[in-house]
């Protein structure tokens, strides 16, 4: 029969990130200053278009991105400061947090084979979280100090867990050094 070979076409991939950040003393209490620290971010990953090809047939696989926006802003506030020590209680704070994080993942869900007339699966998936914290510092002397907090959190989906890679439609695939 025909020569079986295989090769995939290396994938390209592009990131870009736009950051601002922006933190430092809001307010003075008595007990110190209110500091705040804020972030704004976007970020676009773009896997391009890629290829394998097999014994004559060509798997193609469009390109994908995806476009993450983010937002927080964290508030410490200072509830008791240094000049106004007392016993046990040097000083306490309040720490206040918010993400807000969106996700938006472009691409197809599955892949073509250039003798196919099937046409493309395209698809839009959108994730999104908004995370709080809050959480308190007591220093009890210049040697201790207990925190505690709460909040919660989000793990980012990849690409993949929101739009599954697109399957190849060839159903096996032959080594060419191994004969098999």
């Amino acid at each position: 029969g025909p020569p079986s070979f295989y090769f995939t076409r290396p994938y390209e991939g592009v990131s870009t990130n736009v950051s601002l950040r922006a933190s430092g003393p809001i307010v003075s209490l008595p007990a110190g200053p209110v500091r705040v620290a804020s972030l704004l971010e976007w970020r676009r990953d773009l896997i391009a278009e890629g290829a394998q090809f097999n014994a004559g047939s060509i798997s193609i696989y469009p390109e994908r991105s995806q476009t993450v926006g983010s937002a927080s802003a964290e508030l410490k506030v200072p509830l008791i400061g240094a000049g106004q020590r007392k016993p046990f209680l040097r000083e306490l704070n309040l720490q206040l947090a918010l993400r807000r994080d969106e996700y938006e993942v472009n691409g197809v869900t599955n892949s073509v084979l250039s003798t196919s007339t099937v046409p493309l699966r395209r698809a839009t998936a959108e994730v999104s979280s908004t995370d709080p914290s809050i959480g308190f510092g007591w220093k009890v002397s210049d040697q201790a100090a207990v925190r505690a907090s709460w909040g919660t959190g989000f793990l980012p989906p990849s690409m993949n867990q929101v739009l599954p890679t697109p399957s190849t439609a060839l159903a096996s695939v032959a080594d060419p050094r191994r004969g098999n």
